[in-house]
């Protein structure tokens, strides 16, 4: 296998093992906003500079076009996504949306790599592109990145599709527990507001009139001597 295939088989199983079993990493990847996992897709729009190199015989055919078509799709449904449907984890039709799009593009990225090894090995020297910069980035950073992003987004989408009642805040989701917990606090905070107003009103009036409140208390002190 060619030495960037390996760089990014190696850096992506990486990855996929903290995610797996390093709890702290799991956990802060899922608490990223979803979308934000969805905005590093954008990034893919890099597959019109395959096209580019193409037509200047730096990359072969069988990779830049249909590799350059589908990474370009994957980052303008990406965008489209991000304005149609920015609300994945509580609204149906837009989960099933994001689903879709999330298997796409995993297949097209799974096309891209399998294809960039098989040419590598077999025509040496096709692929060389990928070991300078820009597109050095790709094996080393960006597509180990995009493969886990795409293993964060099915978590996620499983998630909330198990967990239908779910609330969405802020791109975080929260248990319907912890929803009716915040409920409760701001409901106790707005009776101790309530109260102390009433209070405030109750002194208000006395010192408004402080000889109606000593005539009301004078009778029964009368009364009881």
């Amino acid at each position: 296998m060619p030495f960037p295939q390996v760089v990014l088989v190696t850096l992506t199983v990486l990855l996929l093992i903290a995610f797996a079993r390093v709890s702290s990493f799991r956990r802060w990847t899922l608490q990223v906003d979803p979308r934000a996992w969805l905005a590093l897709h954008l990034s893919r729009v890099i597959g019109l500079y395959f096209i580019y190199l193409h037509f200047r015989s730096e990359l072969p055919y069988a990779f830049a076009i249909p590799g350059g078509i589908g990474d370009t799709a994957a980052a303008a449904t990406a965008g489209a996504l991000l304005l149609i449907a920015p609300r994945p984890l509580t609204t149906r039709w837009q989960r099933w949306i994001w689903l879709g799009w999330n298997a796409a593009g995993l297949a097209d990225l799974a096309f891209v790599v399998v294809t960039a090894a098989r040419l590598g090995i077999g025509v040496p020297g096709s692929m060389n592109a990928l070991t300078r910069f820009p597109l050095g980035l790709l094996p080393t950073f960006l597509v180990p990145l995009l493969i886990m992003s795409h293993v964060i987004l099915f978590v996620r989408l499983a998630s909330a599709a198990a967990a239908p009642n779910r609330a969405y805040v802020d791109g975080a989701s929260q248990t319907p527990e912890a929803t009716a917990g915040a409920a409760t606090e701001e409901e106790r905070r707005r009776n101790n507001r309530r109260a102390h107003c009433a209070t405030l009103r109750r002194r208000a009036a006395q010192d408004k009139n402080p000889l109606g409140t000593i005539a009301s208390v004078s009778p029964k002190k009368t009364f009881a001597r």
